[in-house]
């Protein structure tokens, strides 16, 4: 598995994260980071959904994914 830290391509993200070309990793920050932006207008996931995986995530301290239900 090849890990890209650095995200320099500055095409369409929008397109790239719907072909599955990219992953995306944010803070859990309901509103406050790309999470929600990305969450809501690109994968359609709605509000409560985006807010109980960003809760999850500050409860254990961690990391959560959500694949797949968006990359």
């Amino acid at each position: 598995m090849e890990i890209i830290t650095k995200y320099s391509d500055h095409g369409n993200i929008e397109r790239k994260l719907r072909d599955k070309q990219i992953h995306v990793i944010t803070i859990a920050e309901f509103g406050k980071s790309v999470f929600r932006t990305y969450g809501e207008f690109i994968g359609n996931i709605s509000h409560e959904v985006l807010r109980n995986y960003c809760n999850q995530a500050n409860m254990i301290y961690g990391s959560i994914t959500l694949y797949p239900l968006m990359n």
